[in-house]
């Protein structure tokens, strides 16, 4: 019988799976190039698988014709919490994060031009991301 170990079989880590989804991501030591970081608001989660695989077709469009500009696809986040001076809410703050994603484009025009999808009422906040030096 034989028995899986991590050093037979190491669990895929996130810096892993997005180096072999997306082989144009930056990695410590490239150039500076910049990025640009989209955060979602007032995303909400489907209703019904329906639904379900409309909002993926759509963000897989998106995507696609992102093409390797995306050096990190993101994910939807859960109701955040908000911490300030007086301590931590449960509100998430007044417009909530439902969502992330990184590019890697020349400027802020073309991130606002390949800008992800803003529909119902929702919004994306667009930012520049910048580097720190930083040691491993």
């Amino acid at each position: 019988m034989l028995h899986w170990t991590r050093a037979i079989a190491p669990p895929m880590t996130h810096f892993r799976l997005c180096d072999m989804l997306f082989p144009n991501r930056k990695q410590l030591g490239d150039p500076i190039i910049p990025k640009f970081q989209f955060i979602y608001h007032g995303c909400k989660t489907p209703e019904t698988p329906e639904e379900a695989e409309k909002v993926l077709a759509a963000w897989m469009a998106w995507i696609g014709g992102a093409g390797t500009a995306i050096i990190e696809p993101g994910n939807p986040v859960g109701m955040s919490k908000t911490l300030t001076a007086a301590g931590v809410t449960n509100d998430g703050g007044a417009n909530p994060a439902s969502g992330h994603a990184m590019v890697d484009v020349a400027d802020m025009d073309a991130a606002i031009a390949i800008g992800p999808i803003r529909t119902d009422g929702r919004s994306v906040e667009v930012a520049q991301v910048h580097e720190m030096q930083r040691s491993i």
